[in-house]
């Protein structure tokens, strides 16, 4: 029986107008504004994302331990979307402020900046995956769930990525860092009555209301350690995300000097995120038809196939090329809202052997994935583009085009196969998944018996 209600679910997917916003300004235009905007060396900037990573790897799990203590009148989760938004519009504000230091100060003013947001980032994007496991425990209302809530993150990606380019030229006039500044403090004023709208929107309902958690941390992370479903999603979304940002870092690149089309990549971008929604709202059926993790390893093999396609797409054939983004972008759409909604399914089961619960701890992990596969992406993009003679702002040698072609085609098409092959670890089938819920409600209904 659904406890959720439509407009519950809209709320909480408010959220992701700042989380999944960050993301794809992140990830589709940071590397280009530290290179070609704010002038760091490609090689330099590589290496400032991959620093940043080892920082989260200590930090991102710590923030799942404090989430899941977190004892307020608003629940665990919900409190961290109002205590950290002002802190994250300011992170947005100062990561692309651009002051023209020398050059080691600009470097600097970077390794601050983009290493605080990413903690702030986490602060609030960690207890927010978690509340989608805690606001509603059933199947049925977690895939409607995040099925909304990805249609809502790739809606606001289709407007960033459709008009954020565009709002840098026309606010910054021929300076670009100043554009930046002026367009990233609109969707700021947007992100933050998102994270509001998601707090009061929601409620969480655990299934043990007054069981507090007392096992040690280093309990906690031993155990996770033992789960072999999260064990497999957690190398799933390291891989995935590491090729996804191949392809998404490198479609600016692409198109400003293998396409020489440096405003078209604003519509290319959009259009494929409209084509995700499709494959985004097409979820919750077929998951009501097909295994998550057969459906999963379907659409990985598919979008592979697209993307290897892209190899054969010569300059001007700007028909080919879109044909092949809303094919990869089609299949590729069932994506993102089953590995969360797997990932909840994760969650559960550990709850159900271990009698405890870690939704916290297990969204950080993923978190840390999403951040550390997107970082070692980025960072490949530049280390290769550096390595082959890549200077900002100039026509590229033949070996630096040629990389350019590999990133958006076979290169992510390597991740996405060897993705297919770790899903075939995964253990949790809904047969499994139907026992687990039965186990939850009845401890539930013994607890509120014994209560």
């Amino acid at each position: 029986m659904s406890l959720l209600r439509f407009r519950e679910k809209v709320g909480y997917s408010c959220g992701e107008i700042g989380g999944s916003g960050l993301n794809v300004i992140l990830g589709n235009f940071l590397a280009a504004f530290y290179t070609d905007t704010y002038g760091l060396e490609a090689a330099a900037v590589g290496t400032l994302f991959l620093v940043a990573r080892i920082i989260d790897a200590v930090v991102d799990p710590g923030i799942g331990m404090l989430a899941d203590r977190t004892r307020t009148r608003w629940g665990r989760y919900r409190p961290y979307l109002i205590w950290m938004a002002p802190l994250f519009g300011l992170g947005v504000l100062a990561m692309f402020f651009g002051p023209q230091f020398a050059p080691g100060g600009k470097l600097l003013y970077a390794y601050l900046t983009y290493n605080l947001m990413m903690v702030i980032y986490s602060f609030i994007m960690v207890p927010f995956a978690a509340l989608s496991g805690e606001i509603t425990q059933t199947a049925e209302d977690r895939n409607s769930l995040n099925s909304i809530r990805f249609f809502v993150a790739f809606a606001v990606n289709l407007v960033l990525q459709a008009t954020l380019k565009p709002a840098v030229k026309f606010f910054g006039e021929g300076d670009d860092s100043a554009g930046f500044r002026w367009a990233l403090g609109i969707f700021v004023c947007l992100a933050l009555p998102g994270f509001l709208i998601a707090f009061g929107s929601t409620r969480e309902r655990p299934r043990h209301p007054s069981q507090q958690q007392s096992q040690p941390v280093l309990t906690d992370l031993r155990d996770l350690l033992r789960s072999r479903a999260w064990l497999t999603l957690l190398a799933v979304c390291v891989v995935l995300w590491g090729f996804f940002a191949i392809r998404s870092g490198v479609r600016v690149y692409y198109f400003k000097y293998f396409m020489n089309d440096d405003a078209g990549v604003s519509n290319f971008l959009a259009t494929g995120t409209l084509f995700t929604l499709v494959g985004v709202l097409l979820t919750p059926a077929l998951t009501r038809r097909f295994e998550k993790a057969k459906l999963f390893i379907c659409s990985l093999l598919l979008t592979a196939g697209f993307s290897i396609a892209h190899y054969w797409v010569d300059p001007g054939e700007i028909v080919r090329l879109y044909c092949l983004q809303i094919m990869v972008c089609l299949v590729g759409g069932p994506l993102m809202p089953l590995i969360w909604s797997m990932m909840a399914d994760a969650a559960d089961e550990f709850e159900a052997v271990r009698g405890r619960s870690a939704m916290g701890l297990v969204y950080s992990a993923s978190t840390l994935a999403l951040k550390g596969g997107e970082a070692v992406g980025a960072a490949f993009i530049l280390y290769l583009l550096a390595w082959n003679g890549f200077k900002a702002n100039v026509e590229q040698n033949e070996e630096v085009l040629g990389q350019l072609r590999n990133m958006l085609s076979f290169y992510p098409a390597i991740g996405f196969v060897l993705a297919a092959l770790l899903l075939l670890l995964y253990p949790l089938t809904r047969a499994r998944m139907q026992e687990v819920e039965r186990t939850l409600a009845e401890r539930r209904e013994a607890q509120t018996s014994a209560g």
